[in-house]
């Protein structure tokens, strides 16, 4: 790293298009396996941010200045994609 410091870049194969997908964690002591799966998960959250702005509206439905509003309305969007996903699944 720039700073000095040691960091491990991991490999993992990927899609067609992209053929595999490059992972670089500044933790040497995390084990492969682990770093995977936080990677994992984090991409899941990134996943359900681009849903709730793009197809949920999050951003776009209402402008609200007090922090109240927001959490309501953002709490609305987050109860309207758990329940899509909800009936996606069954």
């Amino acid at each position: 790293m720039p700073d000095g410091k040691d960091a491990k870049i991991i490999f993992v194969p990927g899609d067609k298009k992209r053929g595999w997908l490059a992972l670089l964690c500044t933790d040497t002591a995390i084990a492969d396996e682990e770093i995977i799966r936080l990677y994992g998960k984090r991409w899941d959250i990134e996943v359900f941010f681009k849903m709730c702005k793009q197809h949920l509206n999050l951003v776009k439905e209402i402008q609200l200045r007090d922090f109240d509003g927001l959490i309501g309305q953002t709490s609305m969007v987050f109860a309207r994609y758990n329940i899509l996903i909800w009936f996606q699944r069954q």
